[in-house]
């Protein structure tokens, strides 16, 4: 019976044996390593070696590359990129779905064969869904993030123009590892400050807007849904920051901020007609404003305040994810038990918000 129970595991040991059938002749080599490549069959039987075991065959293998490796490290001018790209493509191609492997071997491309190319390929390799980890597996967000670090160390030491597009590059790697499983929520926000680096704020919402534009017309429905609910945020947010540019240049011009709402839209009104009259470019903010207007998509209107404009359902829309998220989280280490605002981290909420906390979760609205 116990030899039974130990076939599968004996089965696979035996596959992974035939997958190194110069072992001995290896360890006991004292000289500069023979091409490594000696010990793996071709890649069209490794399957067929591991007897049902692929899995195990290919954590035998990486154990074997990386040991070789290490071993050889010093001397590593000698190994060719070959070498190591030959041994991750027989574990992946046995077991496609290791994202681990996949961020080990950019590592040893990025870092030891100095082949950045590479390390982006074989990552590539691992986000692509018909090739290699499935889109809920939850360590692919990691691929993302390994592929944004690339980026960002590509632009060291590069002009300032150049740095800025890798690291506009980074974070849009990074935005595409948001709320993936395994994804931690502070991803997001370090995401976007990357991504947006070097664009005024109005620049940084119209591309947080044509994102989730994009993101609204693909996915599962579920995913749609939630896009159209970040689009429409980011919208009313966009709005609201043409009319406070727009708030800011009468302030320049009159001395003043306007003093109050309809003020702020006869400006707007008369500044667009303007430009219909004389053509030209239209500014940034009154492109924004005639091309989605002046009324929040939120329907819950927006405020001027000493020249300044306030959204409160954007406030609304962005606190409730922050408290979903930590009451969540509270749920999971504390069951049963309903947190207050400030066990959330919410020690002052704004005066224009109503948060309400029960057993059934989060729910943030404007006064």
């Amino acid at each position: 019976m116990a030899l039974a129970r130990r076939a599968p595991a004996l089965v696979a040991l035996a596959g992974a044996a035939l997958l190194f059938p110069v072992q001995g002749r290896l360890d006991a080599r004292r000289t500069p390593p023979p091409d490594v490549l000696e010990v793996l069959p071709p890649r069209a039987i490794l399957r067929v070696l591991t007897f049902g075991h692929p899995q195990t065959a290919a954590n035998l293998l990486e154990i074997r590359a990386t040991n070789f490796l290490m071993r050889w490290l010093e001397g590593m001018d000698r190994l060719r990129h070959e070498h190591i790209s030959r041994l991750y493509d027989a574990i992946l191609a046995l077991d496609p779905m290791d994202a681990g492997a996949y961020r080990r071997a950019s590592v040893y491309f990025y870092s030891v064969a100095d082949r950045a190319d590479l390390a982006r390929a074989f990552l590539e390799r691992g986000i692509d869904p018909a090739r290699g980890v499935p889109v809920g597996h939850p360590g692919r967000w990691l691929l993302f993030v390994e592929l944004a670090s690339i980026e960002l160390l590509d632009g060291l030491g590069k002009p300032e123009d150049e740095r800025v597009e890798h690291v506009r590059r980074g974070g849009e790697l990074l935005q595409r590892a948001v709320g993936l499983p395994g994804a931690p929520p502070e991803l997001e926000a370090f995401a976007r400050r990357l991504a947006t680096r070097g664009l005024s704020p109005l620049e940084a919402l119209r591309y947080d807007e044509q994102r989730w534009l994009d993101a609204a017309g693909h996915g599962e429905p579920a995913m749609r849904a939630q896009a159209e609910r970040r689009l429409t945020e980011t919208r009313a947010a966009l709005i609201a920051q043409a009319l406070q540019q727009v708030a800011d240049d009468v302030a320049q011009q009159a001395g003043a901020p306007p003093g109050d709402l309809d003020a702020l839209w006869r400006f707007i009104d008369a500044a667009l007609r303007h430009h219909e009259r004389g053509g030209g470019r239209l500014p940034d903010a009154l492109e924004v404003l005639r091309e989605h207007g002046v009324e929040d998509p939120l329907g819950v209107g927006y405020r001027l305040e000493e020249g300044r404009v306030i959204a409160p359902g954007v406030e609304a829309r962005r606190l409730q994810r922050a408290l979903e998220e930590r009451f969540h989280r509270w749920q999971q280490a504390r069951p049963g038990e309903v947190p207050t605002a400030e066990e959330l981290g919410l020690v002052t909420a704004s005066p224009r918000l109503e948060v309400r906390i029960d057993r059934d979760g989060v729910r943030v609205t404007p006064r």
